[in-house]
């Protein structure tokens, strides 16, 4: 029968074609959704990727001028990025005449992706302060995923220290003594400049060139998604690798921890270097911190969540172990500390204050955080703080 043999391969090469132009179709809609081709910064989500740019300065920072929608597992959420990399509109060279900046650092709970820009703790903050004060007031949200101390210090001495901020307030984070430790072997000084840099290994390492075909994949935003929903539905089969310390991120909190005072000691110990380049400015410096959802509740509301984490015993963990290590370094230090976990801890329906999908603070923590620190910088006032640590030596 003529024309037999061909009906099957026509059929077949109608199927090909139609399913390349799925495909085709499938991977411009999802780069059209800003997902990530690759991986930046390994201590943040994966739909942060995008946002986020290699550093020769702080390992990595948010993409200058980006507006961007992330999905997320809260929903999509429109971020937009001014010149310097921060959250927000565009700021002032300086403070303009009669108003006072405060500039905050410190990693997702601040960056908040989860919430809306005017949800944020630096939106909330420069509007409970705005409230109770006839002063004009501005708060930039200097928050990048993944963050510790340690990057912080460098953010602020290569890159934000030009905004002349009158108040900085740090922000320490749970994760930060697992993250410091993931940076910590990249640090360079650079003895003619007299700097710290912690360059990204992409900007150090020359690349090595891939076959054609593992280019094309690693670089598929189809691939991308595929292996998002597996880290999803197969926490720690498809798990990024987030910890050179072979620990958890949160391993600190737990009840009976192991000796991690090294660990702790390294990740802390840039707040000093961030006050002394903080007060050599001229302005104040403030930390604080809250607690994650595993030192308040059991975290029966986010299973997800605490398998991906990693974390294991039986929470809440009473243990006040990271608060009292945080204030004991800064009363050492002499640096002003704010512990809001008290307000957290004492709060009725307290798993509201949590995000179930990520490990920060759902936009009901973020207003409680912003208000207790809102309230301690009204009832102690930077102005009356003494100054610097130069002025008390004269």
């Amino acid at each position: 029968m003529t024309g037999g043999p061909r009906k099957p391969l026509r059929t077949a090469l109608t199927a090909l074609l139609l399913l390349s132009a799925a495909l085709g179709a499938t991977e411009m809609w999802l780069r059209s959704k800003s997902m990530p081709l690759s991986i930046v910064c390994s201590q943040a989500d994966l739909p942060l990727q995008s946002l986020l740019r290699p550093s020769d300065s702080c390992h990595h920072t948010l993409r200058a001028a980006a507006d961007q929608v992330i999905v997320t597992s809260a929903g999509q959420i429109r971020v937009k990025t001014n010149s310097l990399g921060c959250r927000g509109d565009e700021p002032e060279s300086e403070p303009g005449a009669g108003t006072y900046r405060i500039l905050m650092l410190g990693d997702d709970v601040l960056f908040g992706a989860n919430v809306l820009e005017e949800r944020t703790v630096p939106a909330r903050l420069q509007q409970f302060l705005s409230k109770k004060t006839s002063r004009t007031l501005e708060v930039i949200n200097g928050g990048v995923p993944g963050y510790c101390p340690l990057l912080s210090f460098l953010q602020y001495e290569h890159q934000l220290k030009t905004l002349k901020p009158q108040l900085v307030i740090l922000h320490v984070d749970m994760s930060d003594p697992d993250d410091d430790s993931v940076y910590r072997s990249l640090l360079k000084k650079d003895r003619e400049k007299d700097e710290l840099t912690c360059q990204h290994p992409s900007l150090r390492v020359p690349q090595k060139s891939l076959p054609g075909i593992v280019e094309l994949l690693k670089g598929s935003a189809i691939v991308g998604r595929a292996m998002e929903c597996l880290r999803q539905d197969v926490p720690g089969m498809m798990a990024l690798p987030c910890h050179s310390s072979g620990q958890h991120r949160y391993h600190w909190i737990a009840d009976y921890p192991d000796d991690l005072r090294l660990q702790v000691d390294h990740a802390l110990s840039p707040i000093q270097q961030l006050r002394d380049a903080v007060e050599a400015s001229g302005a104040h410096l403030l930390v604080t911190t809250c607690p994650v959802l595993w030192q308040v509740t059991d975290g029966s509301t986010a299973p997800k969540l605490t398998q991906s984490c990693e974390v294991r015993g039986k929470a809440p963990f009473r243990s006040r172990f990271p608060f009292e290590i945080l204030k004991a370094y800064c009363q050492r230090e002499d640096i002003r500390f704010l512990d809001t976990s008290a307000e957290f801890m004492t709060r009725e329906e307290s798993d509201k204050l949590f995000s179930s999908d990520c490990p920060t603070l759902s936009s009901l923590g973020m207003a409680l955080y912003a208000k207790t620190i809102s309230d301690f910088l009204l009832e102690n006032p930077p102005a009356r703080w003494q100054t610097t640590r130069r002025e008390q030596e004269r």
